[in-house]
Formats: C-alpha cells, structure tokens, sequence
C-alpha cells in the first residue's frame, strides 16, 4: 500500500486534492501531527515500564516515550494511513542521526533544503523498504520544507523548548540510550478506527493509550469500547483530557476509574479493570 499512499500524499502536498473534510476531523487521509500536543511529561509515569502496549499513533511521541520506558511489544493503530509512514520515519531518524541534526530536521527553520536532503539521505538507510519507497516518493518531487509545511501535516506552533520539556526521549542521554535500545522493540500497526478494530487485538496490554480520542466520541459507547480492550491484571487504559469536565466526571463515574489533573492545565483518566 505504501506506493498508492505515497500518490495520494504527492497530490496533497501538491494542493491537487484536499484531505480536510468539513464536519470529519479524522478519516483515512487525516493530517500527520508532527508533534504531540499532550503534556506527556506529566503523565511519563503512566508509560514506564508497560511491556506490551496498545496505543494510537498520532505523532508517535508517545510511543517513542513509552520504548525509552522499557516498552518491547507496541501494536498501533490510527484511522489515518499517514501517520506510520511518520513515526517510523522518526525512528530511522534517531537511529541516523544525531541529537542535534534530530531536533534540526523536526523542528528547525526548515530553510536549509540541501542540508535536510542530506539528512533524509542518512535517514533513509534506516528505513524499511516500504516506509522508504513512501518518503523517496516525495523527496524526489518536493524539498522537505514543502512536504512539512502542506496540508498533509498539522499546523503546530509550538517552541523547541517546550517540545523538548514534553518529551523525555529528546534529552541528551535520554535520545543516546533510544538509540540503543529501539531495535530491540517489536512495533505492529493496523490502520482503522479502534471503536471497529478494537476486538482485533488479541493480546493483553500493560497499557492501552488512546489519547484524547473520548472528545471526538460519544462517551457511552467509548465507555463500552474502553471496558472490552485486553489488558492485562494490572494494565490500565489512559486517555489524555485537554480539561477535565464535570460531564466527563458525572458520566465516568466508576470506582475502577480515576482523573488526575496537571497544573496548569490537562489531565488524564485512567481505567484499571
């Protein structure tokens, strides 16, 4: 599938097809987020040392966080097609590069094309060969300005020093131990929505991260969704709360849920079965 994603994605960046649908925030052609929005830093506890997780893919940060926790078996899933061909290029980045060309590539000026050329050269020795044929198939079109800045990323405005507070993995030795460890993790991704695919998944999970997916869901059958996920005696399912509200709390009400709040803002619901 990865040579058809990749037409699709050359005509969005192109402009020759539109992958915003009024009214449908996410759908098989939804944007990439280049960055996480969540304040992972705040809950990095909830993702230490959960062997097998389950989690939506999104921007991949999460899982990157979750494989510096000690993760070794992480399914994925994002109703976009998109978003893998993004998180496993960030995992041929932090194999290829360093720290500093890492941080330069994903969250520099983005003005330098030969400079990011040859970073993808690097990059691209480190990628399995459908995930290269997807990215060799714009690079040959577009400099990597112009795929980063179209319509098939999100339009994020976030400063380098709050990206590296989020994220753990994006510390010095934090990134040269990633390095070490991340091909000794087994990574699966299934493409589809998890309110359809989620009694795929057989195995049972430490972990089941699903993000801020409950804001775009209705609560009860995300409830029903929520209790039927595998996990294991002691795993627990996080989703990630922009704000906590008192109809969050009121229709949530149950004694194997609990809410955190961060200070200033966010917080996270977390089911234990």
């Amino acid at each position: 599938m990865s040579l058809e994603d990749m037409k699709v994605a050359r005509q969005i960046v192109d402009g020759k097809r539109i992958n915003y649908i009024d009214g449908t925030i996410y759908h098989n052609e939804s944007m990439i987020y280049k960055r996480s929005n969540e304040r992972i830093e705040a809950y990095y506890h909830h993702l230490q040392d959960k062997e097998k997780v389950l989690s939506v893919i999104a921007s991949g940060d999460q899982v990157l966080n979750c494989i510096l926790g000690g993760s070794k078996v992480i399914d994925l899933f994002d109703i976009s097609v998109f978003p893998k061909y993004f998180l496993f290029l960030k995992i041929g980045a932090i194999k290829a590069l360093s720290r500093e060309e890492y941080l330069e590539f994903f969250y520099g000026s983005i003005d330098r094309s030969l400079e990011y050329e040859d970073l993808y050269n690097k990059i691209r020795l480190c990628l399995e060969p459908n995930i290269r044929e997807f990215w060799d198939g714009l690079f040959n079109l577009f400099e990597w300005k112009d795929i980063y800045n179209s319509s098939l990323f999100m339009v994020e405005d976030i400063s380098l020093k709050h990206i590296i507070k989020q994220n753990k993995y994006l510390g010095i030795r934090a990134f040269n131990k990633l390095k070490k460890i991340i091909d000794d993790v087994t990574i699966r991704t299934t493409e589809g929505n998890i309110f359809d695919i989620g009694s795929t998944f057989k195995g049972k999970y430490d972990l089941v991260y699903l993000s801020n997916i409950l804001f775009y869901s209705d609560y009860e059958l995300y409830k029903k969704m929520m209790k039927k996920l595998p996990l294991n005696k002691d795993g627990i399912v996080i989703s990630y709360l922009h704000n906590t509200t008192d109809l969050i709390k009121e229709v949530f009400n149950d004694k194997r849920i609990t809410f955190e709040e961060y200070k200033p803002y966010g917080g996270m619901m977390v089911y234990k079965r």
